[in-house]
């Protein structure tokens, strides 16, 4: 992904749950809280953007707000809202670094936990990112009492093209070997090469 445009090092990894879907093999955004219950500004942010996630290439975030037109700019002096994610919207893939906010959806209503690199434009937050790309890069096989049984990870992680692990850290970063990708520190050596500073 390298940041979304191949030139600056801005790859992270971070948490996330998902609703499997059987019938695609594939991983689907959690959906709001059942029928009768409030969502949280979390619960609806991390089910954003919905669907299924697509396989071999990363998932594009969107934003459901309209642009500022010009005229409404000048009158109410909003910020104009620039790529997604907007440091002034709540637009963005959202993802965790946060093993507590995992423990709010497991084994309740997403019984998928992986890892996601998450590329583009980042905004770090207390609790994760929010971020212009993401994809699966890892599905981690977490107690079977949470989770679907790992024989059904193991085949939607050959389905994503990712490795299927026991988890063995709290930090996703941790995890970047494992799912073949260069380490932030490579990545910006990479990038200064590219760019001249270092050799």
């Amino acid at each position: 992904m390298n940041g979304g445009t191949g030139k600056d090092p801005q790859t992270r990894l971070a948490l996330r749950c998902w609703i499997f879907d059987r019938a695609a093999m594939a991983v689907r955004s959690l959906n709001s809280p059942a029928a009768g219950r409030k969502a949280s500004w979390m619960a609806r942010a991390m089910a954003s953007p919905e669907g299924i996630w697509p396989h071999g290439q990363p998932l594009a975030a969107t934003c459901s707000r309209p642009p500022v037109s010009k005229k409404k700019k000048d009158d109410d002096d909003e910020p104009d809202h620039g790529p997604v994610p907007s440091p002034h919207c709540s637009c963005g893939i959202y993802a965790t670094t946060d093993l507590d906010v995992i423990n709010g959806y497991l084994p309740r209503i997403a019984p998928v936990l992986g890892i996601v690199e998450l590329g583009g434009r980042l905004i770090p937050a207390s609790q994760g990112y929010r971020a212009a790309y993401a994809r699966l890069a890892v599905v981690l096989l977490v107690d079977d009492a949470l989770t679907e049984p790992h024989g059904v990870l193991r085949d939607l992680a050959d389905a994503y093209r990712v490795p299927a692990v026991i988890p063995h850290s709290a930090d996703p970063e941790d995890y970047r070997e494992v799912a073949g990708l260069p380490t932030v520190g490579s990545e910006a050596e990479a990038w200064l090469r590219q760019i001249g500073g270092s050799s």
